[in-house]
């Protein structure tokens, strides 16, 4: 069950990073709409993997490779996103 704990934390990791990155790409080649939906995935995922995170600082899920990769991505993931917040209500 922890091993699968780890793959899902690291699948749902590199989804939200996957989903910020080809973001402005779908929305240039689709609706504004659609963009709307990857925006809301992205923050649902981004929720999701902060309580994976929580649950790896408490050791609820055993520390290896596949789950210290997938907290790096996180809080990679958190600052990209934190820094995107702040300069975007700087800037606008």
């Amino acid at each position: 069950m922890k091993n699968s704990l780890n793959t899902i934390y690291l699948l749902l990791s590199l989804l939200v990073s996957l989903l910020m990155v080809f973001l402005d790409p779908i929305a240039a080649a689709s609706s504004e709409a659609v963009a709307g939906v990857l925006i809301y995935l992205i923050l649902f995922g981004a929720a999701i993997t902060l309580i994976f995170s929580m649950m790896f600082i408490l050791n609820k899920i055993k520390r290896n490779l596949v789950s210290a990769s997938a907290f790096a991505i996180t809080f990679i993931n958190m600052a990209i996103i934190a820094l995107v917040l702040i300069f975007g209500s700087l800037l606008s």
